[in-house]
């Protein structure tokens, strides 16, 4: 179910985006938030 919501979308890159990409352990697509913010 998930995989089908994900095909709808197309995800792309900006410079602020860290790759790789860290996640947070509480949420599945919630990016961890940025400490120098």
């Amino acid at each position: 179910a998930v995989v089908e919501v994900l095909q709808r979308y197309s995800f792309s890159v900006c410079k602020e985006t860290e790759i790789p990409l860290s996640w947070t352990s509480r949420a599945l697509l919630m990016p961890k938030p940025d400490p120098t913010q």
